[in-house]
């Protein structure tokens, strides 16, 4: 699979250094699969199956050099919060080599996404942007 490049400044995907969406000179192209979405909820898992999922996905993302994970979870029925995601969300604060933000804290105004946002702009186009919602976490690796 080729890499395909995504513009620094509008985060479409690009072929060249000028970008013909905003006219953006990129003096460096940034190489597309930095953001990744991962679904633990898919096929109605148990929460020990979508804790292993995630355990898997979290091992196969970094080993890809992805930055930031995007994990679905849902946010259970009773509107409170399920077990999938407060596992999910437990496991994640645990691991202490990355950074986790609630997708309800997922805003432009909080420090880390703001950083974010500079360092990858295809992040202002996730649906999630503003904090709504509860059903997905922003997982962003540490540095080595």
């Amino acid at each position: 699979m080729m890499d395909s490049m995504i513009c620094e400044q509008c985060g479409n995907e690009i072929q060249q250094s000028t970008c013909p969406h905003c006219n953006a000179k990129n003096q460096f192209i940034i190489k597309r699969g930095l953001i990744k979405e991962i679904n633990v909820k898919r096929g109605n898992p148990t929460v020990y199956e979508a804790e292993k999922r995630l355990r898997m996905e979290l091992v196969k993302a970094q080993s890809e050099g992805v930055k930031i994970l995007k994990i679905i979870h849902g946010w259970g029925a009773s509107s409170v919060g399920g077990e999938i995601k407060i596992a999910v969300r437990h496991h994640l604060k645990t691991l202490q080599r990355g950074t986790v933000i609630f997708g309800e804290e997922f805003t432009p105004s909080h420090p880390h996404v703001k950083n974010w946002l500079r360092k990858y702009p295809k992040l202002k186009y996730d649906e999630s942007l503003n904090g709504k919602n509860k059903g997905v976490t922003y997982f962003a690796f540490s540095r080595k």
